[in-house]
């Protein structure tokens, strides 16, 4: 929902309007229309956004398509994470089997990521 207020907020300051504007048009009061903007507000309706775009004279695609946008950044950001954590994972793996001649035996790789999560 921040990324939605945030794309409200910034098409609202490029048309230079004052959210008190905004919020009598689409029939809110002025703090309710300041939570939608600063994300305070966890959920909102198509129609009420489809109210906020019409006051702003804008698309309604052009809300939702930036939260989209960020969505794919957030998800993008998450499958690198999760790429790096394996690479780990599998770098471990290699020092763990390397060890094993030492007498440290691991049973699988199910319990090195185990003793991983126990240590973070």
């Amino acid at each position: 929902m921040q990324d939605i207020g945030k794309k409200i907020k910034e098409l609202r300051i490029s048309k230079q309007l004052k959210q008190k504007a905004i919020a009598d048009a689409v029939g809110l009061s002025h703090t309710a229309y300041s939570n939608i903007e600063s994300g305070k507000t966890e959920s909102i309706t198509l129609q009420r956004l489809e109210q906020i775009a019409v006051a702003l004279k804008v698309d309604i695609a052009e809300i939702i398509n930036a939260s989209n946008q960020n969505l794919d950044n957030n998800v993008n950001a998450l499958i690198n994470e999760l790429q790096q954590t394996k690479a780990q994972l599998q770098t471990a793996t290699e020092l763990i089997i390397n060890l094993r001649g030492g007498g440290v035996k691991i049973k699988s790789l199910k319990s090195v990521f185990q003793a991983k999560i126990i240590i973070i």
